[in-house]
Order: C-alpha cells, then sequence, then structure tokens
C-alpha cells in the first residue's frame, strides 16, 4: 500500500509540474489568440460608455501593438493615410470608436507562428456595425505579430489582398 502511494505522489507531483509549465510558459498560440480576445473585447463599443472606460479601453489595446506599429488601411472607410506608431493609433482608435456601434467581432482567426517562434501571422475577418449602416463592415485583415522582448506584440497590419508594402 505505501508503494501504491508514493507512486500515486510522484505522479501527482510531475502532472502538477507540467500544468504548472504549461499554465506558465503558454504556447505562441495561445498567447497571440489572447491578444486577439483582448483587442476583439476593447474595439467593442457599449452602450452608455463613459470617458474614462474609453481611454482606458484604448490603453489596453495599446498594450498589443509594438511602438512603432505600422497599419496599412487601404481600402477602410474613413481612413485615408496608413498609421504608424501608438500616438497616431491612439488617435485612430478614438476616431474609429465614434463610428462604432455594438461588438467588434473577429471571425476565421488563423494563426501561423514562424519555425523560429519568434514571428507569426495571423489572418482573420474583422466585423462591426458601423453608425449610420445598416448593414454590419467586415474587413479581411492579416496581422504580423513578432516576440519583442519577450511580448507578442503586433507591428503591422495590413487589408488581405492590398498591396503588401512591408520591407
Amino acid at each position: 500500500m505505501r508503494k501504491f502511494l508514493r507512486i500515486f505522489q510522484a505522479l501527482v507531483v510531475v502532472i502538477g509540474s507540467a500544468l504548472a509549465w504549461i499554465y506558465f510558459h503558454p504556447s505562441p498560440e495561445r498567447v497571440i489568440r489572447g491578444h486577439m480576445d483582448l483587442l476583439q473585447k476593447n474595439l467593442s463599443v457599449k452602450p452608455g460608455e463613459g470617458n474614462f472606460a474609453r481611454v482606458a479601453a484604448i490603453n489596453r489595446i495599446l498594450t498589443v501593438f509594438a511602438p512603432n506599429v505600422q497599419i496599412n488601411t487601404e481600402g477602410m472607410p474613413h481612413i485615408s493615410e496608413t498609421i504608424s506608431g501608438h500616438a497616431e493609433l491612439q488617435q485612430a482608435l478614438f476616431a474609429a470608436r465614434t463610428q462604432l456601434q455594438g461588438e467588434v467581432k473577429f471571425y476565421e482567426v488563423h494563426i501561423v507562428v514562424g519555425p523560429e517562434q519568434t514571428n507569426a501571422v495571423v489572418n482573420f475577418t474583422a466585423a462591426a456595425r458601423l453608425a449610420n449602416q445598416p448593414e454590419p463592415y467586415s474587413q479581411d485583415l492579416k496581422a504580423r505579430f513578432q516576440k519583442i522582448e519577450n511580448k507578442w506584440l503586433i507591428v503591422r497590419v495590413d487589408p488581405i489582398g492590398a498591396k503588401d508594402t512591408a520591407q
């Protein structure tokens, strides 16, 4: 009986250690999917949302983007130029949230992590209802993530099908 108890205890320790390792060292796909969920949640506009909540949501969004992020806005409504860096992104987010109504949803999220585990590409469809539009607007997008200082951050976003100007 004692031998069985020791084997059981060892098994519990091994399984517990493995689960702790997985929890504290999540896969890149899991981290990136968490970032996409954070973006989806914080891009969504809640009815009666106040200014403090709006600023807090935008600040949470910015934590997912690299400071030198580039967003190609080709073909996107109400945006005429490429967005570069956190300051321009913050301004664009404030403007975009005035046009959004309700939830932003991401569909068909496909994550492909590079073999060196330092970069990833996420293809997805973003859908949202815009002010004064009867039908939801959707856009197919490609987000490029890079592991910077041990954090997965978005460094570039392009509409799928747009000319790729990344270098």
